[in-house]
């Protein structure tokens, strides 16, 4: 079973730097515009391959810590951004090119998608909810009575 893994993982190595790049244009892109749509969708299948072969070299590897990553990834996308992130800029050493590795800023881009996550769930649930409030007390002005 194990002859199997070093199969299975340039295609987990390319889903994950897919992943990387189309989560990052993404999260750039204004949400609902067709890059955001198709960024966001290549991110899904990238996603996809990267955490189910992932959880199957885990599974394999007698890793059950990365099976439970590797299943969770799958079904949650934002989360799936996080691990991505995670797994490359804090994974073995030496995976970071030498070019861009400055201990002091790695953190930045694992931190990118909790952060904007989170903005956009106040965004779109909080923000929704504190306008609604607001409006609820505020007199409607008719057209007709001035």
């Amino acid at each position: 079973m194990m002859g199997i893994v070093p199969m299975i993982l340039p295609f987990h190595i390319l889903s994950g730097v897919l992943a990387l790049v189309f989560g990052y244009v993404a999260l750039y892109a204004a949400k609902g515009a067709a890059l955001h749509r198709k960024s966001g969708l290549l991110f899904v299948f990238a996603m996809v391959t990267l955490s189910l072969t992932g959880a199957l070299v885990a599974f394999l590897s007698a890793s059950s810590i990365s099976v439970v990553a590797g299943l969770l990834t799958f079904w949650r996308m934002c989360f799936a951004m996080w691990v991505a992130a995670a797994s490359f800029f804090f994974g073995p050493p030496g995976r970071v090119p030498e070019a861009i590795r400055i201990p002091a800023l790695l953190p930045i881009p694992v931190l990118v998608p909790v952060v904007v996550m989170l903005f956009w769930l106040w965004r779109i649930r909080v923000r929704k909810t504190l306008l609604g409030i607001v409006s609820v007390g505020t007199p409607q002005v008719s057209g007709a009575t001035k």
